[in-house]
């Protein structure tokens, strides 16, 4: 389930996302609700991240929950990830490079 948490300011978008979805999943559908576009119609996040690393990054295991932060550069946007526990929070910023 995506929400746009809030919008404060032009060029800062924060997604919330709660249950199953993966991590990569998560990052397209806000990139792509941002863009007012598809997931399939981005580049692949695979260019930006190794998904399958960002993926296994964030999963929870028998004795531990998921949680962090890792940030990388995605369809020109700074795309911030922070986990905790099935909380899934994505904040772009449309900083230049």
């Amino acid at each position: 389930m995506i929400e746009n948490a809030s919008s404060s300011h032009a060029s800062r978008d924060r997604y919330e996302f709660i249950g199953p979805e993966t991590v990569c999943e998560a990052v397209t559908d806000a990139v792509a609700a941002a863009e007012q576009r598809s997931p399939i119609e981005l580049d692949p996040l695979y260019e930006a991240a190794d998904g399958d690393a960002l993926d296994a990054l964030f999963t929870s295991t028998e004795n531990a929950l998921r949680a962090g932060t890792v940030q990388f550069r995605y369809h020109g946007y700074w795309v911030t990830v922070s986990v905790a526990d099935e909380k899934v929070t994505v904040v772009l910023d449309e900083r230049s490079a």
